[in-house]
């Protein structure tokens, strides 16, 4: 539980200083990787190489009403054909009502 705990953390400190992260997001899983090695990733040759626990973790995080989620699209950019998605959840910290 302690090792979640610093995974958590570790995504919200990411996307306090970035504003989001995304499975399209390098920066991202590839910082989540260094602090976390060891998880199963989708190595591909160029564009983000997603880390599968990342992304469970930000669904986690996002069902627990800590960060929210917005669709984004890829669609018009030349890159869905290129093995990216047609869209993708971007996730934030939900702003203050």
């Amino acid at each position: 539980m302690a090792h979640e705990a610093k995974r958590q953390q570790w995504i919200r400190k990411y996307i306090e200083e970035h504003l989001s992260a995304s499975v399209v997001d390098a920066a991202f899983h590839d910082g989540y990787d260094a602090a976390f090695p060891g998880y199963a990733r989708n190595l591909k040759l160029w564009g983000a190489s997603p880390v599968y626990q990342a992304q469970r973790d930000l669904a986690m995080l996002e069902s627990c009403g800590i960060l929210e989620r917005n669709r984004q699209s890829l669609g018009g950019s030349g890159l869905t054909g290129q093995g990216f998605p047609n869209w993708f959840w971007d996730y934030s910290i939900p702003a203050i009502k």
